[in-house]
Parts: structure tokens; C-alpha cells; sequence
């Protein structure tokens, strides 16, 4: 195994005890489970790392930010105020 992969896998097994939560239910298909926690790091930084750069979408104001991650196939609204995010959606929010 690469040095590269072997980080990889060890940060995985981090961001799965960290949030077991999180990462069972969306294996499972269903709401991440997340809403209410800060979207600041560790937390950012472990969703980018698992689901890649998410997009800004259009809707994105100075109140929120309301993002969607390609390879997770899932949509996030953080309210900008707080840094909490409020829901995730499967999918990406038209």
C-alpha cells in the first residue's frame, strides 16, 4: 500500500469514530445526520476529504451558503450567522 493511501485510509478511520452518525446514515441512504453540528473544521475539512470540493450553488446569499457534493451526491445549507447547518438533502437542490 502507498504512503498515500495508507493516510487516506487512516484519516477515514477517524472521521468514522469522530462521526459514526454521519457516516452510517449515509451509507444507509438517508439524511447525513449532521444538522445542528458547526460546519468548521474538523468537520469541513473530513467532508471535503470523503466527498470532495463541494459547489456553490446559485442560491448561496449573505445568510447562507447551500452546497453540493458531487461524490457524496448530497446538498448542504450552512446558515452563515451561526456556521450551523441547518439540513442536507440527498442530492442536488435545483
Amino acid at each position: 500500500m502507498t504512503p498515500e493511501r495508507r493516510s487516506y485510509w487512516r484519516l477515514m478511520r477517524l472521521f468514522i469514530r469522530r462521526f459514526p452518525r454521519l457516516f452510517g446514515a449515509f451509507t444507509a441512504g438517508a439524511r447525513l445526520g449532521i444538522e445542528g453540528e458547526k460546519y468548521l473544521p474538523p468537520l469541513s475539512t473530513s467532508m471535503v476529504v470523503l466527498y470532495g470540493s463541494p459547489e456553490t450553488l446559485e442560491y448561496t446569499d449573505r445568510l447562507c451558503w447551500i452546497g453540493y457534493f458531487p461524490e457524496g451526491d448530497f446538498s448542504i445549507y450552512v446558515d452563515k450567522k451561526t456556521d450551523r447547518i441547518e439540513w442536507t438533502k440527498q442530492g442536488r437542490i435545483i
